[in-house]
């Protein structure tokens, strides 16, 4: 049985990684390596978002920038209580 079959697609290429990574690096680091991929792609997720923000705001009013923005305020607490 693949891990696939077991747990979704995404957090099975996640442990797939960690657990290969961690026979070279160590656990931490390679748990490390996959925490800091998932959220750079958080970020550039969240760059087109806010550029797109900008493009519909003339069209739908306030509401996009104020996801938007509080959508950067979870990111930045969520960022600040996973690193300390």
């Amino acid at each position: 049985i693949a891990p696939s079959q077991l747990l979704p697609t995404g957090l099975a290429g996640d442990v797939v990684r960690i657990y290969e990574s961690a026979k070279l690096v160590g656990l931490q680091q390679a748990a490390a390596s996959v925490a800091v991929s998932r959220i750079s792609s958080c970020l550039a997720l969240f760059v087109w978002g806010t550029y797109t923000a900008f493009l519909v705001h003339a069209k739908l009013g306030w509401f996009p920038l104020l996801s938007v923005a509080a959508s950067a305020l979870g990111l930045m607490v969520f960022c600040a209580l996973a690193f300390t």
